[in-house]
């Protein structure tokens, strides 16, 4: 049976520029591991995410950022600390509408409490 939510997913996709998603993703469990930056540790808000291809089953791949790191900051992994994604829902208003993206998605948000926009490369 065909799922009309993945199908309009797809089409939402393909009308903005991107691709269909070759497989479903799902979301992470509440117990699997993120990186979040000390920024938003320090109490920033969180606008920019990406999820990156995991390194193991407990790592969900996903990074949150304030999106106000410096190059540098973005190279030292002392800049960011592990947290469950169950922390990270309850720290990032929002951030469970889009925890099922696939790999090598990103978003972007203007503010605190406003909608998430996925970023597609053209």
């Amino acid at each position: 049976m065909l799922d009309r939510w993945a199908m309009n997913d797809d089409i939402s996709r393909i009308l903005s520029g991107g691709k269909p998603a070759d497989a479903p993703s799902a979301a992470p469990a509440d117990e699997d591991r993120l990186l979040v930056s000390k920024r938003v540790l320090g109490g920033a808000p969180v606008l920019f995410v990406y999820r990156d291809e995991g390194e193991d089953a407990g790592d969900s791949g996903w990074t949150l950022l304030s999106g106000t790191e410096s190059d540098e900051a973005m190279s030292d992994t002392k800049q960011f600390e592990t947290r469950t994604v169950e922390w990270a829902l309850e720290n990032a208003a929002g951030l469970a509408s889009i925890l099922a993206a696939p790999k090598d998605s990103s978003f972007e948000r203007d503010a605190e409490g406003s909608a998430w926009v996925e970023l597609v490369d053209e």
